[in-house]
């Protein structure tokens, strides 16, 4: 059930985006919901564009858009590493 809902609101949001652009608000609520429905692409996505431009009102507690931030860079780092291990591995 929230698989669905969520992909609906991220259709949405990408219409919306498509249309008339986003706003740093609409950034953070997307990114909140594409985290809780456990979607890693479209969340990393949405970190790289919101960058600078956190929304406290979206995230409430201080730091946990960074934690958040932190912990996919880590991931995606591990990702990135592993792919380079095993490209060396095929040589």
């Amino acid at each position: 059930m929230l698989q669905r809902v969520q992909l609906r609101l991220m259709a949405g949001f990408r219409a919306i985006d498509e249309l008339y652009g986003s706003s740093a608000h609409r950034l953070n609520e997307a990114c909140l919901f594409s985290f809780f429905a456990e979607d890693p692409k479209a969340t990393v996505e949405l970190i790289d564009r919101i960058g600078k431009d956190v929304d406290p009102e979206v995230w409430r507690i201080p730091g946990n858009f960074e934690t958040l931030r932190e912990s996919f860079q880590k991931a995606k780092n591990a990702d990135a590493g592993a792919r380079q291990r095993g490209g060396a591995d095929k040589r």
